[in-house]
């Protein structure tokens, strides 16, 4: 998937080139940086990605000294979407290791069942 491609993300039309998400709460505007997560996650759907992973690839380098960003943008993507710690439906939390996206991913023409889905296995 291209990195500024739009997708479907479970119940979510998300477009990362204007950082707008559509859904059940309705529309969303997204940071930059939340966006920038969230795709970084999405282009890895199913699988596990580091924290150190994260906060190099969306926060860059710099980023080396706390994982406190990675830990607040989660918590605000979880609240964005309606998605819970405890039960989640979008972003799970893995224990020491990181997060991974465990909701549907298709490309954005799958909103009408034209596409293929492209769940990750």
């Amino acid at each position: 998937m291209n990195a500024r491609e739009p997708f479907v993300l479970g119940d979510w039309s998300v477009d990362p080139a204007t950082g707008m998400v559509l859904g059940p709460a309705g529309q969303r505007r997204l940071t930059p940086k939340l966006t920038d997560l969230l795709v970084a996650l999405v282009q890895r759907a199913g699988q596990v990605v580091s924290r150190d992973d994260l906060l190099r690839e969306v926060w860059g380098e710099r980023s080396a000294v706390s994982d406190e960003p990675l830990t607040r943008a989660v918590a605000e993507l979880r609240k964005i979407l309606g998605d819970g710690r405890a039960e989640p439906v979008y972003i799970e939390t893995i224990p020491k290791r990181g997060y991974g996206v465990i909701a549907t991913v298709r490309g954005a023409a799958a909103r009408d069942g034209a596409a293929r889905d492209k769940t990750a296995a």
